[in-house]
């Protein structure tokens, strides 16, 4: 990486970052989530203003293994003042490993898969009125697979199979 410039109360420094990893492995305590095989090139970059405006974030060649499941993608984000996200990620999650990163969620249990192949383009501040909705570009599939749930105020499991 690359700092330069003056640092002053009207002054920041240019700044380039060229990080990434091969073959790393991740493990989160908490949670309880391993990561293996993971992979990426990245990009930091804070622009012509040096400031949250022109700033970009680049990860390029994702690639990883949670739990038996590959994804695979990029996700690029530029103005961090106020984001415009272009990512396309495809691969598959199990329903119980994403509950666990989602505080107070009104499931009792969940078991069963997702596949998806999704991109999106947009400003994150387009999903907050009815008006940006339309200027947001999305496509994809969502696959759920052997779907079951028990929710915390229903007394009954609810199971989801597509043939």
């Amino acid at each position: 990486g690359a700092i330069k410039g003056e640092i002053a109360d009207e002054a920041s420094p240019a700044i380039n970052i060229n990080f990434g990893f091969n073959n790393a492995t991740f493990f989160h305590p908490v949670y309880k989530q391993k990561i293996t095989n993971a992979s990426l090139t990245g990009t930091f970059n804070n622009g012509s203003k040096h400031d949250l405006t022109t700033t970009s974030l680049r990860l390029s060649n994702i690639k990883l293994l949670s739990e038996g499941k590959s994804i695979s993608g990029y996700l690029n984000i530029v103005n961090l003042e106020n984001p415009i996200i272009d990512t396309h990620l495809k691969g598959g999650v199990a329903l119980n490993n994403v509950l666990r990163f989602i505080p107070n969620h009104v499931f009792e249990k969940a078991t069963g898969d997702i596949d998806f192949d999704i991109e999106f383009k947009g400003s994150v501040a387009d999903l907050k009125t009815k008006q940006g909705y339309s200027r947001i570009e999305t496509t994809g599939d969502l696959k759920f697979k052997n779907i079951k749930t028990k929710l915390t105020s229903y007394p009954h499991e609810i199971s989801i199979h597509f043939h």
